[in-house]
């Protein structure tokens, strides 16, 4: 499937230091989470994301050409236990997630927009 990637995305992705980030809403009942695979905190689209970085995995992301359901895998560890509580208290199921792709310049800044590379529902 083609891409339609920014000309700054393209041009950073073909530099030759390339700083690749991936930032993560979960939209709980009691709010909004928004991680990000960097250290600190990373503004975009006017919402503030919070700096997980290593502590976030995720595996499974798959395209097809077909109408079908392809399971992504969130991984968290060694979080605080504010962030652990809302997997804990609240029921999640069937709530919206959300991950996109960006890349940073040699500043630390975001390069145009991130990519929405994956949306669907939580589960367990």
């Amino acid at each position: 499937m083609a891409r339609d990637l920014t000309n700054g995305t393209k041009s950073e992705i073909e530099a030759s230091c390339l700083s690749p980030v991936v930032l993560v809403e979960m939209f709980f009942t009691s709010g909004t989470l928004r991680l990000w695979t960097g250290y600190g905190t990373l503004t975009w689209n006017g919402h503030d994301f919070t700096g997980s970085g290593l502590l976030m995995g995720f595996s499974g992301f798959e395209e097809n050409a077909d109408l079908q359901a392809a399971a992504t895998k969130f991984t968290l560890t060694g979080v605080p236990v504010s962030i652990l509580s809302l997997a804990l208290a609240e029921d999640y199921q069937n709530r919206k997630i959300s991950c996109y792709f960006a890349v940073l310049d040699q500043q630390g800044a975001l390069i145009d927009s991130p990519y929405l590379i994956f949306s669907g529902k939580m589960d367990v």
